[in-house]
C-alpha cells in the first residue's frame, strides 16, 4: 500500500485554484462515492488481467493509488503554472506528464481510433464535392470484423491511411463535414503545440513495458472459456469516458454545488470528477485525457502485477494474489520514496 504520508497529501487538494478548505471538504465528501467507484475499478481490473472478482485488498490498493496519483497530478499542474491558470487545460497537463511517453502515445492512438469509429458508425462516404451519400454496403469495412485491444474495441485500426485516408482528407476540407472526434483530435494537437511538445514523437513511441503487459494479458484471454470471454468482452466497454455504459445509479448522492440532489444517472466521467472533488478541469480535451489516464493507471497497476506473476509463477492463472501487486511497487524506488509511480 502507498505510505500513509502520501495518502494524506492527496487530500490537500488544489490550493491555488480553489482554496484548500473548499477542496478538502469536496474530497472528504467524495468518499461517499467509493462503493460506486469500486465497482467501476473492479471491472477495469478484470479487463486488465485480474479475476472477475478481484481480492478486496487489491481493490483497496488500486483505488488508493488511483486517487492519489490523479489528485497529486492536478496539484503538480497548478504548482507548475502557479495561479496564472485557474482552470486546468490539456496544454497545462501535458508538460507535467512529458516523461510518461507510453501513456501519452496510447492516448493519441485512442483518439485516432475514436475518429475511425465515428467514420465507421456513420456508414457513409463522401463524393468529391463533399456531399454525403448513404451507403448500404461498404466494401471497405467488414461488419462482422472483431477488433481487440486494451484501450478501445477499435484500437487495432491504427493510423488513417489508404483510400479511407484520402476520403477523410477530402471530407475535412468541406464545411460542416468534420466530425466531433476529428475536431477533438485537432484540439489535442493544438494543445501539444501550445505545450511545446512534438506530437509525432509521442505518436511513434514504442512502449515495451506495455507490450509485455499485452502479451501477459493475451495468455489470460486464451485460458478463458467462451462464457468468460463474453463477459470479458462486455466488460471492456466500461471506462471513465462519457460514452461508456453506465451500470450505476447515484440518485442518493448530492452532485450539485447548491446542495440540491440530482436524481437519475450520471456518466462515469462525472462520477470520476466528483470522486476527485470536482477539480477545475476546462475543455473537452482535458476531460477526455483525465478519464483516459484514470483507466490507464488501473491498467498499469494490474499489468505490472500480471507481468510479475508471469515471472514468478508462469503456470499460475486466475485470481491475482496481493504479493504480485506489492512486488513491482516495492522495487520502484520513486514509489518507495514518494508514494507515487507516474512522476
Amino acid at each position: 500500500m502507498p505510505p500513509k504520508r502520501s495518502r494524506k497529501r492527496a487530500s490537500d487538494g488544489l490550493k491555488p485554484a480553489i482554496g484548500a478548505s473548499a477542496q478538502i471538504e469536496k474530497l472528504e465528501g467524495s468518499n461517499k462515492l467509493e462503493p460506486s467507484i469500486r465497482n467501476l475499478v473492479s471491472t477495469l481490473m478484470f479487463t486488465s488481467g485480474d479475476d472477475e472478482n478481484p481480492l478486496e485488498e487489491n481493490e483497496d490498493f488500486v483505488l488508493d493509488i488511483l486517487k492519489n496519483e490523479l489528485v497529486m497530478l492536478l496539484k503538480d499542474v497548478v504548482a507548475v503554472h502557479s495561479t496564472k491558470f485557474p482552470l486546468v487545460k490539456l496544454e497545462h497537463i501535458l508538460p507535467v506528464l512529458k516523461d510518461q511517453r507510453g501513456i501519452i502515445s496510447r492516448f493519441i492512438k485512442y483518439l485516432q481510433n475514436r475518429v475511425e469509429m465515428a467514420k465507421f458508425m456513420k456508414k457513409k462516404t463522401y463524393s468529391s464535392n463533399g456531399t454525403e451519400e448513404d451507403v448500404e454496403n461498404d466494401d471497405d469495412y467488414d461488419k462482422n470484423q472483431v477488433v481487440e485491444d486494451e484501450v478501445d474495441p477499435i484500437d487495432d485500426i491504427g493510423e488513417i491511411g489508404g483510400e479511407e485516408g484520402e476520403i477523410l482528407k477530402k471530407k475535412s476540407k468541406n464545411v460542416g463535414t468534420v466530425t466531433i472526434e476529428e475536431n477533438l483530435l485537432e484540439e489535442v494537437k493544438q494543445a501539444f503545440s501550445v505545450a511545446g511538445l512534438n506530437f509525432k514523437s509521442f505518436q511513434n513511441f514504442v512502449d515495451e513495458p506495455h507490450n509485455e503487459h499485452v502479451r501477459a494479458l493475451q495468455i489470460v484471454m486464451v485460458d478463458m472459456t467462451g462464457e468468460e470471454y463474453n463477459r470479458y468482452a462486455e466488460a471492456r466497454r466500461i471506462s471513465f469516458q462519457d460514452q461508456s455504459p453506465i451500470p450505476y445509479n447515484f440518485s442518493s448522492f448530492d452532485f450539485s454545488s447548491s446542495n440540491k440532489k440530482r436524481k437519475g444517472t450520471i456518466s462515469n466521467r462525472q462520477l470520476l470528477l466528483s470522486w476527485l472533488g470536482n477539480p477545475p478541469i476546462n475543455g473537452e480535451p482535458a476531460h477526455v485525457f483525465l478519464a483516459f489516464l484514470a483507466k490507464e493507471i488501473v491498467s498499469v497497476i494490474v499489468g505490472a502485477a500480471l507481468v510479475e506473476r508471469r515471472k514468478m509463477s508462469p503456470a499460475e492463472g486466475g485470481l491475482l494474489h496481493h504479493c504480485y501487486y506489492e512486488e513491482p511497487f516495492r522495487k520502484n524506488k520513486r514509489f518507495r520514496k514518494y508514494g507515487r509511480f507516474l512522476f
